[in-house]
């Protein structure tokens, strides 16, 4: 649908329209965000992806508000409109009065002027009832917690056993925030003050500037690389030397092969090998490392992990064994439920049997591709010890020509950046 809007209401069009396409075929934010038209400029797509997340992130505290508010379930068009309002009314509760008008005002433009009467009375009593629903946080118990924080009550039960009810609260809070952006400088050179704020990570600034097209810029230079902070604890287990053979499993979208092929540039070069399925993912994986070093040799190879044999990879003209391999497995996505709302919404408690079998299989597989002394580093983005220490136990236990080396998880509530787990595996000779 094409709405009539001034230049303050494209973001609210945009993230509707994201907004109908979700309701109507739930599936992952990025792959719709991906489908936010390019030609409007770069603040509208930037407000249009905040409203849209930050209501998938509060997705089911907004379905509880708004649905017994209905005598009967409104269009698509105006179920939309009306949780992006709630979603702005949750933000700033203080100008409800007039990010209610600024939706009866979109309506009446845009659908009818029924339909913004019709607005105008179910935000006025969902503002009420949204304030009472946020206090019910303060008593704790898990379903109320599962309502205010719109998590599912199993997931919390699951992390109340395996962290404590503290931490738990602490992570849920933590869940619901907009996440910080954070941009990696390739080259090693400090970024421009106006644009980022140094972290404690080596070669990450946090983006604190308020002109996008800036970091668009230095995105298209390759000077840097979006991505949070934990994404390098695995490469950075990894020893590195000039010449090495590198193996990246699971490679797409690239973000973690771009780290990689950097770090072996530093090193002095070598190869890197990059395997995943041929895909829209893939596709991004080819643009990343078309940004890769001159003395890092890389090469993309669309196969199914399982697949990978010493034949393809002859035929691909890489080693059969490698130095380093590195395996970032398909998992929960646990610890970043921050930056990618929509996980809760399709994660189930079936998946944590469900993935840790696929991860066994997936780091057996792995494992054929190491050299005698070589390393092999297994990784999720999960905080969930059955997709990280149980894994690596069961594995360990099957392929004693391997041993544990090191070690690396990262909680949110501790270190303030994405959560993920890393262990760095050695081949014995």
């Amino acid at each position: 649908m094409k709405y009539k809007c001034d230049k303050s209401q494209l973001p609210w069009a945009l993230a509707i329209d994201l907004c109908k396409k979700y309701i109507k075929k739930p599936r992952k934010a990025d792959y719709l965000l991906e489908e936010l038209v390019k030609n409007h400029n770069v603040e509208a797509r930037r407000n249009s992806q905040f409203l849209f997340l930050g209501a998938l992130r509060h997705w089911s505290l907004i379905h509880n508000v708004l649905e017994p508010l209905y005598t009967k379930q409104p269009n698509l068009g105006l179920r939309a409109l009306l949780i992006i309002g709630l979603f702005e009314i949750f933000e700033k509760p203080e100008d409800a009065p007039k990010i209610i008008h600024f939706a009866v005002d979109f309506a009446k433009h845009n659908l009818s002027v029924g339909e913004s009467r019709f607005v105008n009375a179910v935000l006025r009593k969902a503002s009420i009832r949204l304030a009472e629903v946020k206090e019910l946080a303060e008593a704790g118990s898990l379903n109320e917690l599962a309502l205010c924080y719109s998590h599912p009550v199993w997931l919390i039960k699951r992390w109340e056993k395996e962290f404590g009810i503290e931490i738990t609260k602490n992570y849920l809070k933590w869940n619901q925030l907009p996440p910080a952006i954070y941009a990696r400088a390739r080259n090693h050179v400090p970024l421009p003050v106006d644009l980022f704020e140094k972290t404690p990570w080596d070669d990450f600034y946090r983006y604190t500037g308020k002109d996008w097209s800036k970091v668009e810029a230095l995105l298209a230079q390759g000077d840097i690389y979006i991505q949070d902070p934990s994404t390098q604890i695995s490469p950075k287990l990894l020893t590195l030397k000039k010449g090495m053979h590198m193996l990246d499993l699971c490679a797409a979208p690239g973000g973690k092969s771009l780290l990689l092929a950097d770090e072996l540039a530093k090193a002095g070069g070598g190869m890197l090998a990059s395997v995943d399925l041929p895909n829209k993912r893939f596709t991004l994986l080819k643009e990343n490392l078309l940004k890769a070093p001159e003395n890092v040799t890389s090469q993309i190879i669309g196969c199914d992990v399982f697949e990978l044999t010493e034949a393809v990879l002859s035929e691909n003209n890489v080693p059969e064994l490698f130095d380093a391999v590195l395996l970032d497995v398909p998992c929960s996505n646990t610890g970043v439920i921050r930056r990618r709302p929509d996980i809760k919404e399709r994660l189930t408690e079936n998946d944590f049997t469900q993935l840790p079998e696929l991860q066994q299989k997936l780091l057996q597989q792995a494992a054929r591709f190491v050299r005698p002394g070589g390393q092999l580093v297994y990784s999720t983005c999960s905080i969930d010890e059955a997709e990280n220490e149980a894994v690596v136990k069961v594995f360990l236990a099957e392929n004693p020509t391997f041993e544990l080396k090191e070690t690396k998880l990262i909680y949110p509530w501790e270190e303030n950046r994405d959560g993920a787990g890393a262990f760095l595996l050695a081949r014995k000779e």
